[in-house]
């Protein structure tokens, strides 16, 4: 099986040889609107997305560019 990244609605996302989905967790937090705009660039709201993430007792941890 290979690991193709595949876009659905806008989010990047693929699927691991072990059948677990992995999702851009920017794309998601640009869709639900945890983003702000400043001088005409999008930023997501990390410390936003990050509560939820902790609220859920899921790890805020996160891949960087």
């Amino acid at each position: 099986m290979s690991m193709e990244i595949i876009t659905i609605e806008n989010v990047r996302c693929y699927v691991d040889i072990n059948n677990v989905a992995w999702i851009n967790a920017e794309d998601v937090a640009r869709g639900l609107g945890f983003a702000q705009t400043k001088n005409d660039v999008e930023y997501v709201r990390w410390e936003r997305v990050n509560g939820y993430l902790r609220e859920f007792r899921f790890s805020p941890r996160r891949g960087e560019k």
